[in-house]
């Protein structure tokens, strides 16, 4: 049986995971109609599940080790245990459908099993359906959550040998001191001011999303010579400012620094198990009135991130906490929870997804929507994801911030048009 260790950030994600914040991701996979047998679509998710190695994974731990808890193959692995299904209540509608995401979404994974499970939900509007993948942070990030969804999904049950995981290379000792260095500094300092954004994490969260054309993201960013995750971000920025104005909440020393993870992985071949993200950070220019202006700062500074090699810097940062004793790390991590992090304000992925259309039992993907949780004191995240020519954009907000992510959903939408306009 092949032993993987979990990374220190795979075990700060496993002590973090409270009741109240579950730290598991997700997608919302809806389907055109009529929904397959039953029977017949949980035979195919079962082999499709059992092809992919990830999915046999759970966590094993040893008490008394101070070595880091280990991936092993369950000898017992029966993927129809980890499926499930039911349906939504007649005449349900889009917010039924959100309000049920978000009670299963809160359901905390057992982590003496593989972290992952299917749900199929039945009843949607227009006799479509969907499934609700849910996966542990600590299995998967954007890119092998994508690969995932990918296996799950093909046109045809995966088959034959895995490629091999690319060889790493490790920079000079030197230089992974430097960055070391940096990365301490870009993670650890708590600078932040007091934000509605940050404090305690209530048990009721408000979820919801919106549909954006890949080919007005990619306009902008070709007329402004950034890249597409800058417009997200831009868009994000003028979407916010909205909210906090609203609020009452834009204060002249308001700060609103995003977390913008970056994956790691070398290939697309690479299918290490765990998660494998870095992450830079941007400062959202909320004060600025224009979004055009919010789009040449936060560019500039993705760029300086970038040039200043920042994902590196703080992913060396995560492997030198590989080499902490597995009990220091969870103790570390909870302290830093109870100290508050006072360092972000919101978490912003994008995830480039399937590139190429997928079906199930015939049934063609219509959308993908993805669901990120929140965690320590960080009330906001959003996150972006591709499939084929559409990119769905959801918001998980607790309700201390507001009483329904539609208001943030719609900000978002009325920033992006704006600059979908203003880019012509």
């Amino acid at each position: 049986m092949t032993l993987r260790r979990l990374s220190a950030l795979d075990v700060g994600f496993l002590s973090l995971e409270t009741d109240t914040a579950p730290l598991h991701v997700g997608a919302l996979v809806v389907l055109e109609g009529p929904p397959p047998d039953a029977d017949d679509l949980d035979a195919d998710l079962a082999r499709r599940a059992s092809a992919a190695p990830a999915c046999r994974r759970r966590v094993s731990r040893n008490p008394w080790s101070v070595r880091r808890p280990v991936w092993v193959d369950d000898p017992g692995f029966d993927p129809r245990s980890q499926l499930h299904g039911e349906s939504l209540p007649s005449h349900a509608d889009r917010e039924a459908l959100r309000r049920r995401v978000v009670e299963l979404m809160s359901a905390r994974l057992d982590t003496s099993r593989p972290l992952w499970e299917v749900r199929r939900i039945e009843g949607l509007p227009d006799g479509r359906w969907a499934l609700l993948v849910k996966a542990h942070h600590t299995l998967i990030d954007g890119v092998s959550g994508a690969g995932l969804l990918s296996t799950l999904l093909a046109p045809q049950a995966p088959a034959g040998p895995r490629p091999p995981t690319p060889i790493l290379i490790r920079a000079p000792v030197r230089e992974r001191m430097r960055r070391l260095r940096r990365g301490a500094r870009a993670v650890a300092v708590p600078d932040l001011p007091p934000n509605v954004l940050n404090g305690p994490l209530g048990a009721s969260r408000t979820w919801d999303w919106c549909e954006v054309a890949m080919a007005d993201l990619r306009q902008v960013g070709s007329s402004r010579g950034c890249t597409v995750n800058d417009v997200y971000l831009a868009a994000l920025s003028g979407g916010l400012r909205s909210v906090l104005v609203e609020r009452s909440a834009l204060e002249p020393d308001t700060r609103v620094r995003t977390l913008v993870p970056v994956s790691m992985r070398r290939a697309p071949t690479d299918d290490r198990a765990g998660n494998l993200d870095a992450a830079f950070f941007v400062e959202l220019p909320v004060h600025r009135a224009s979004v055009l202006d919010m789009l040449d700062d936060v560019a500039a500074q993705s760029a300086r991130a970038k040039r200043d090699a920042v994902p590196l810097a703080t992913e060396e940062l995560l492997r030198a906490g590989d080499l902490v004793p597995a009990p220091l790390l969870d103790r570390a991590a909870r302290a830093y929870a109870r100290r508050g992090q006072r360092r972000v304000n919101l978490v912003a992925t994008d995830v480039r997804g399937p590139g190429a259309a997928l079906q199930l039992c015939g049934r063609r993907v219509q959308e993908i929507v993805p669901c990120v949780p929140l965690a320590l004191d960080v009330r906001v995240t959003s996150a972006l994801m591709s499939y084929v020519d559409r990119a769905a954009v959801s918001f998980t907000v607790d309700r201390s911030v507001t009483s329904d992510a539609e208001s943030v959903v719609r900000a978002f939408e009325r920033a992006l048009d704006e600059l979908v306009r203003g880019s012509r």
